[in-house]
């Protein structure tokens, strides 16, 4: 039987390095948070998106019929208190958590992380791709199961997402560059990361383009 799949977009930090919220910045002709939900409507995914400013979110979110916003249940605690808000308010077997500001995240990139999910004895409640010998436990998916694992790591004011995982039945998975590459996994924390970001979209525009007057 085929396993239920939720993917969650955590985007209910408060974007302190930023110094403005980090899902709203331009990003490819429209907002970084709307640009990673397209790439998950394409995966034909139900979507929750875990934001404590819904007020602020896009129109075309808010009134998305396809995606739930909610809020942290309680204190906002980083990203476990957006994980366990998300697995309280829905059913689905499986939650593929997405961190808000992953820029380069693609359709193709969530379909190979959802092949992994019938790659693992039943027992697990956690696949982490690691790129690089580098984890990523915001690009990963958890299991309905660990559910009070995570209320457990709120309850003890105990906010790593790796030290939760680890109280867990969990997977590592290393996958090579071909497949998952650092370049998709990079994620905007600072104004510095978002030029870094910019430039790097700049320059692949300008290789597109050449490619295209090249075959023209």
């Amino acid at each position: 039987m085929k396993k239920t799949v939720c993917a969650v977009v955590l985007a209910g930090g408060k974007s302190s390095r930023m110094g403005s919220p980090k899902e709203l910045l331009p990003w490819r002709g429209t907002t970084l948070i709307e640009n990673l939900i397209n790439q998950i409507m394409k995966v034909k995914l139900p979507c929750v998106l875990v934001s404590n400013t819904p007020e602020e979110l896009p129109p075309a979110l808010q009134h998305h019929d396809k995606i739930q916003i909610i809020r942290d249940q309680g204190e906002s605690c980083g990203p476990i208190s957006g994980i366990f808000s998300a697995m309280r308010k829905r059913h689905e077997e499986w939650y593929l958590v997405l961190s808000c500001d992953l820029p380069f995240v693609e359709a193709n990139d969530l379909l190979h992380l959802l092949t992994l999910i019938e790659q693992v004895d039943d027992h697990i409640q956690a696949i982490i791709p690691s790129v690089g010998g580098r984890v990523q436990p915001l690009f990963a998916l958890y299991h309905k199961g660990s559910e009070n694992i995570w209320r457990a790591s709120l309850d003890h004011g105990d906010y790593r997402v790796i030290k939760a995982v680890e109280s867990m039945p969990y997977r590592i998975v290393e996958l090579p560059e071909s497949v998952l590459s650092a370049t998709t996994l990079f994620n905007m924390n600072s104004p510095v990361d978002y030029q870094t970001a910019l430039l790097a979209e700049e320059k692949v525009d300008e290789e597109t383009m050449k490619r295209r007057k090249k075959n023209e």
